[in-house]
């Protein structure tokens, strides 16, 4: 039995992993789906103070008083920058970071880093000023679930700060039907360079939203990963596009 914890993506909650998890757990696994303070079911706790250090805390404190060992922590999209950052608190209680289609700055840049030679941070950072108080965000993309909430900017904002090498197991996973969009551009360089560090590449066929479009291939990928000998049962999700 293993155990993974799900870190979600800007703008979502743990509920997005929710099928993910369903799959995991009939197949025996232990799943825990933390969601950032400010988003999901914790949207009334989001205030302007919300970043990145705390919600790598909020995944920390998890593992913590769930005192959970031999993780595998999954980071997707902006949740890799948060996982990443707690396989750099807490390596002895991770066996394996998988990184989903990841944004991941190198330490001292922050997620709106990734985007310097583009208008695009100037445009969130706008945006977050004009309609969010200074420090809400709406999703950058048209909503495709209701439960998609207002990121808090300073999440975006603080830069990632790690102390050592990566001293946890890393795999990738590609999402090879992403939208060809500029927002998604830093995801592709992102991947290109853990590559080229010799991080281990998958890839599943869907859109970046894995976990809602691919739910049951994510799963057994990330089944496969914790091992690979084992049979896995056949997929019947359908695949789609962004």
């Amino acid at each position: 039995m293993a155990t993974f914890v799900l870190c979600h993506d800007a703008w979502e909650g743990g509920w997005a992993f929710n099928e993910v998890a369903q799959a995991l757990i009939s197949a025996g696994h232990k799943v825990y789906r933390p969601t950032l303070t400010g988003l999901g079911e914790r949207r009334h706790l989001g205030h302007r103070g919300v970043d990145l250090a705390l919600h790598r805390q909020d995944v920390l404190q998890t593992l913590v008083y769930e005192d959970l060992q031999d993780v595998v922590l999954v980071g997707h999209g902006y949740g890799a920058i948060v996982a990443t950052g707690v396989a750099d608190d807490a390596p002895e209680r991770i066996r394996l970071l998988v990184l989903l289609d990841p944004y991941l700055p190198q330490s001292g840049q922050s997620l709106l880093d990734l985007f310097r030679d583009t208008p695009i941070a100037e445009q969130l950072v706008g945006e977050a000023r004009a309609y969010g108080e200074g420090w809400r965000l709406s999703p950058p993309l048209p909503p495709e679930d209701m439960r998609l909430g207002e990121q808090p900017l300073a999440t975006l904002m603080q830069p990632l700060l790690l102390r050592h090498p990566p001293r946890v197991p890393r795999r990738v996973v590609e999402c090879t039907a992403r939208a060809p969009l500029p927002f998604y551009r830093p995801i592709a360089d992102a991947i290109r360079t853990l590559a080229a560090e010799g991080v281990p590449v998958d890839q599943i066929a869907c859109g970046h939203r894995a976990p809602a479009e691919a739910p049951k291939e994510l799963a057994r990928l990330l089944l496969a990963l914790v091992d690979p000998v084992a049979e896995q049962p056949p997929l019947d999700s359908a695949k789609k596009e962004d």
